[in-house]
């Protein structure tokens, strides 16, 4: 019993950690699309909320997918593009959505704001991926 309490207790431990990073990236990116910029608490709670909302839109979408996908007949290769292409529309309007009434912006500067948190964590994690292969004394992959 002792084990799971210290196995969840590290789990939300890590979570809080990644749920401020989350917060500090929301931060970063409202400040360079100019939307105002949150309090921290109010950003680890809007990204809380894009995560749960995303991911049951996300889960019910896949199921709607798996069945619509095998009543219809589709193969595999199309049921997957069309659950690409449903993932990336969530992931982009779904965090404009829920930054209208938390952040107080129109839409279409939610949508900036996701696309630029999105460009920003890209970047955090190549620039992670080239220490890692740095430190550990990996070849830069070649751009010819």
């Amino acid at each position: 019993m002792i084990g799971l309490l210290y196995i969840l207790s590290i789990w939300a431990v890590c979570l809080m950690i990644g749920y401020s990073i989350a917060a500090f990236i929301l931060k970063a990116s409202c400040s360079l699309v100019g939307a105002p910029v949150p309090d921290t608490g109010l950003a680890i709670v809007t990204c809380i909320l894009e995560s749960v909302v995303g991911g049951i839109l996300k889960f019910n979408v896949g199921l709607g997918l798996g069945y619509f996908g095998s009543k219809a007949q589709s193969v595999v290769p199309e049921i997957a593009l069309m659950a690409c292409a449903a993932a990336v529309a969530i992931g982009v309007i779904v965090p404009a959505g829920v930054y209208m009434p938390m952040l107080r912006v129109s839409f279409g500067k939610g949508v900036a704001v996701s696309l630029v948190r999105y460009v920003i964590t890209i970047a955090i994690a190549v620039g992670v991926l080239f220490t890692v292969m740095a430190v550990m004394g990996k070849n830069f992959p070649k751009l010819t």
